[in-house]
């Protein structure tokens, strides 16, 4: 198997954490110190056995990382050694930018690779088959995939976490569809899942930085302070979970509103949507969770900065126009990530842990599980029983972000760090989601 040793700086940490999945989901070996070293051991030595040992150095540029002189000093000099040995025309150490930087001199001998572009991918493969053929090594073949079961299984058991209140018997929430975090440069802007013969379509939301929250003079004390975070790329499910999926992942369909499985699936608790979740990542080999309330928001936005991501009547089933129902998924307009369903339908569940403001939130993207009230998780988005305000990308009253269990919900997936938002809760009756304090 070709072994590619990754070299980067730790600024690029996540990005590169993408690549290295999808250079292991193309069947290659890719060497990560976060990987192979063992804490307690000594890492230059390490690095070094690993730096001889590889077929490919594959050096991760980026606008951060050419201005650390440690980083260009280190491993890229070390790996120039190596690279005295080859031949002149051999592929052994690859220059790969991640965004539009420039490439150090001592490098910019090498053709680099610019995985930030479509076609970056592609040739990224393309000078390892060159380089595989130089060695007599064959190409490299993806893994085989876990076949999902012929016949749908029961839904297993989860009993309610200590940290989560459990949901009254009459009241759940639905789940969104699945995200997976991923570098965007180096990435498909879409993929889709076979669960035992239904799709499950996975978009790419490219990473970027947005204000999260309201202004002063606008919504709510929980919903502020207003501040910027920096969310890393990642995929997120085109469509809230539907029914059709959840039996094809779990063998059941717990939802209330029934008749055609393409609506999404509800009345599932935050428990349920973690076992979802859990069954979909043994089913795919892939990892598996529900989005951080930071990642909800800026895929929910879209790049916008009003109320709505666009006009509401076109893109949302709510109170005024859902008649007291949920609907199949991707009837109205998506954003423009091409997501569906963002501000209406059902509530979707996020990661996080409830706190009553932003004051301390992570800048990263990340879920807030410190701190707060263990006891509740967040919820986003709208319903078909919601009204304007309760259906805004901003968090308009606390009706947005409540985590009480009292509710029935929806939720999207993200494979590899964050589903998209998580499920999306809302009432099968009339109900009042004000947050409790």
């Amino acid at each position: 198997m070709a072994q590619i040793f990754i070299s980067y700086a730790r600024e690029d940490s996540t990005r590169v954490k993408a690549l290295h999945q999808r250079l292991k989901d193309a069947g290659f070996e890719p060497w990560l110190d976060r990987e192979h070293i063992v804490p307690g051991q000594q890492w230059e030595p390490v690095l070094k056995r690993a730096l001889k040992g590889s077929d490919f150095v594959l050096v991760c540029l980026s606008e951060t990382s050419i201005n650390k002189r440690g980083f260009l000093r280190r491993e890229i000099k070390q790996a120039l050694e190596q690279a005295q040995d080859k031949f002149e025309d051999d592929v052994y150490l690859i220059p790969a930018r991640l965004d539009d930087c420039v490439v150090p001199d001592i490098l910019e001998h090498l053709q680099w690779v610019d995985l930030f572009e479509d076609y970056g991918w592609e040739d990224l493969l393309g000078a390892f088959e060159v380089g595989l053929r130089k060695l007599g090594k064959p190409s490299p073949q993806p893994p085989a995939q876990p076949q999902p079961p012929q016949q749908p299984t029961p839904a297993p058991r989860v009993e309610p976490s200590p940290r989560v209140r459990p949901h009254p018997a009459h009241l759940s929430a639905s789940m969104p569809s699945p995200a997976i975090l991923l570098n965007e440069a180096v990435l498909a802007p879409q993929f889709s899942e076979n669960l035992n013969g239904v799709p499950l379509e996975m978009l790419l939301v490219p990473g970027g930085k947005f204000l999260m929250g309201s202004p002063k003079n606008t919504g709510y004390d929980n919903e502020r302070p207003q501040h910027e975070v920096i969310v890393p790329a990642f995929y997120c499910g085109k469509f809230a979970v539907t029914q059709a999926q959840w039996q094809a992942v779990l063998g059941s369909n717990p939802s209330h509103f029934t008749g055609d499985l393409k609506r999404p699936v509800e009345l599932v608790s935050w428990e349920d949507a973690q076992a979802f979740c859990k069954k979909l990542s043994e089913l795919t080999g892939k990892t598996y969770w529900l989005p951080s309330e930071a990642e909800w928001e800026y895929a929910c936005r879209a790049g916008t900065t009003g109320d709505y991501a666009g006009e509401l009547e076109a893109m949302a089933w709510y109170g005024k126009n859902a008649g007291s129902t949920t609907h199949p998924v991707g009837q109205k307009q998506a954003n423009k990530f091409g997501l569906y369903d963002m501000h209406g339908n059902v509530w979707e569940w996020c990661e996080d842990v409830w706190h009553s403001d932003y004051k301390d939130a992570p800048a990263d993207g990340s879920a807030w599980l410190s701190g707060g009230d263990s006891s509740r998780r967040v919820l986003r988005g709208g319903s078909w029983s919601t009204s304007i305000q309760g259906t805004a990308a901003r968090p308009i009253v606390s009706i947005i972000r409540p985590a009480t269990a009292a509710s029935l919900s929806a939720f999207v997936l993200c494979p590899v760090r964050g589903l998209r938002s998580p499920l999306p809760f809302y009432p099968l009756y009339p109900f009042n989601y004000a947050r409790s304090a």
